[in-house]
């Protein structure tokens, strides 16, 4: 099959994709670490998501915001924290939105139990959650980092959408937004819709519409995974 074939087939799951010349993932393994940020509402998905990112040495990991989503926000907070130290890092890691923007909060304790982490106690962390406020602690980190940051969120998109609210210059200070949220062939929360976008649609909206290069990792990644 031909290079020019093999970017525009489609794969079992019926889903275009494209392959980009020159992209921006190509950059991630140039040598040159790329300075991200973790948005998440840590469950056993996104505990395993931390625990690779923070390993991997195409990325450099700065700073990490937690959000209300398939539990209550004091628990993805408190397991954020107890992952890390489990994991002896010492990243900072700021307590975000704990509602949605403007609906009731949905939560989804079926998915990875009670307490979000498969109902494994693990030992009270030793720290405490940063001062700053998620949206601050974000921006400023942009700034920082002059257009380069790329933030990678798991959970519901309050944190982003509160973020842009507040700084009006922050997508131009992003260098792109990487999620899992959405779907291109139905939902796991209601027939079209995926959980994270479905918990706050406003916030999403807001993204969606700011400017931001984004990237949106489906639902249906993550129902299959194709090895080559």
């Amino acid at each position: 099959m031909s290079h020019e074939l093999e970017k525009r087939k489609i794969p079992p799951s019926g889903v275009p994709y494209r392959v980009e010349e020159d992209s921006f993932y190509d950059k991630c393994f140039d040598g040159h670490p790329l300075p991200v940020w973790f948005d998440c509402d840590t469950g056993v998905d996104d505990a395993i998501a931390l625990l690779l990112l923070r390993q991997l040495p195409c990325f450099r990991l700065l700073g990490i915001t937690t959000v209300a989503g398939t539990v209550l926000l004091d628990k993805t907070s408190s397991n954020t924290l107890c992952v890390l130290e489990l994991a002896g890092s010492d990243l900072p890691v700021y307590r975000g939105a704990d509602r949605p923007l403007i609906r009731d909060q949905i939560t989804a304790p079926e998915v990875h139990g009670m307490n979000g982490l498969g109902d494994v106690i693990l030992p009270a962390p030793s720290r405490q959650l940063e001062k700053e406020e998620a949206w601050d602690a974000l921006y400023q980190a942009a700034r920082a980092c002059k257009g380069e940051l790329v933030l990678i969120a798991v959970g519901p998109l309050t944190n982003i959408g509160l973020a842009l609210a507040k700084y009006r210059d922050l997508p131009s200070l992003l260098k792109r937004v990487v999620i899992m949220g959405g779907g291109a062939r139905g939902g796991n929360t209601t027939p079209a819709a995926e959980f994270n976008i479905f918990a706050d649609p406003e916030a999403a909206e807001i993204l969606f519409s700011s400017g931001v290069p984004v990237t949106m990792c489906g639902l249906d990644m993550t129902m299959k995974a194709y090895l080559t």
